[in-house]
């Protein structure tokens, strides 16, 4: 009996969890504020507009290809700029540097499309202050060496020796520059159609990085040995219906990049994944994070101690991880 109804305690605990989210993430995308909408129309313009781009990496392209797209974003660029939305903005800016190569592409080849230039012209003719060059767009050819790894013995041992790291030097500060050079590196992420929905909150405030500690899961018995956090989030507005949850899988891809350059960068770290039972309002308040950004994790940084106490934390053979079908 108590089993069914422990059973029962966590199947309505799930169901109201996942109707509250499937809520909330309807009101965001659908029917949110200002700040919601333009973000949305930031979304469509990046994955619009990245369509465009990929398929100028094709080798063959077929006649008269991408002029629907190029129409189709190009207008939804003119009704966001006609609603006086932010123009300096990484999709506004991604879009006019895309549909330049592709106008220039299209000029190469001696297609002409006069709806396509026009409405080109258009959006420009709205724009204020806002160079063409912020973004390089288009294709570049790479050679096969610039991929090949040259010191794998290095690469190797960023890997097996980036551990989890529970006390830190707190004598040598933190630098809001090291914070940034490793978000310059983790910013590379791969991500859906380029959409890159990662955002990283921080603070260089004691105080507040105390509060942090206090909200974070898991970290008892060492959580006065942390002395910076980041907060690692995911827009959810970036994402369509039939791509719900893929906030996260984004989310954590940029995370294990970001890992890695936080190594890279001379900094210790631990990563805290984020429980359904912690207090999300108050990390929330705390950091300024809207609803419309799903909390990923919150990652400790430090520099390292002389010596650290890592635990060993085996990991499973390889054939564990694998299987070959």
């Amino acid at each position: 009996m108590k089993k069914i109804l422990l059973f029962i305690k966590h199947i309505i605990n799930i169901v109201s969890f996942s109707i509250r989210d499937g809520v909330e993430f309807v009101k965001i995308t659908e029917m949110g504020g200002v700040n919601d909408k333009i973000t949305r129309r930031q979304f469509e313009l990046t994955v619009g507009i990245h369509s465009l781009e990929k398929g100028l990496s094709y080798k063959t392209k077929k006649k008269r290809f991408g002029e629907s797209k190029a129409v189709k974003q190009l207008r939804t660029l003119l009704d966001y700029l006609r609603n006086g939305y932010p123009q300096k903005c990484y999709a506004v800016l991604e879009t006019i540097a895309v549909v330049k190569e592709y106008l220039r592409y299209k000029d190469s080849i001696g297609e002409n499309n006069a709806e396509i230039k026009a409405l080109f012209g258009e959006c420009k003719s709205l724009l204020h202050d806002v160079s063409d060059n912020y973004c390089s767009a288009g294709v570049e050819v790479v050679k096969k060496d610039t991929f090949m790894i040259k010191d794998q013995e290095t690469i190797g041992t960023l890997f097996k020796n980036t551990r989890s790291i529970r006390n830190f030097n707190k004598a040598e500060k933190v630098t809001e520059q090291e914070i940034l050079s490793a978000i310059e590196f983790a910013k590379t992420a791969p991500s859906a159609c380029n959409r890159q929905p990662s955002k990283v909150y921080y603070t260089m405030d004691e105080n507040k990085n105390k509060e942090i500690s206090k909200l974070v899961p898991g970290n008892r018995g060492f959580e006065d040995e942390i002395p910076n956090f980041l907060v690692v989030t995911s827009a959810k507005n970036y994402f369509g219906l039939f791509e719900y949850n893929q906030w996260y899988v984004n989310g954590g891809i940029f995370l294990g990049y970001l890992r890695l350059a936080l190594r890279a960068v001379g900094l210790g770290h631990c990563i805290f994944q984020w429980s359904l039972q912690a207090d999300e309002k108050a990390l929330r308040n705390l950091c300024n994070i809207p609803q419309g950004e799903a909390i990923i994790a919150i990652v400790g940084i430090g520099h390292y101690a002389d010596v650290s106490s890592c635990i060993k934390a085996q990991r499973k053979s390889t054939s564990e991880y694998i299987y070959k079908f």
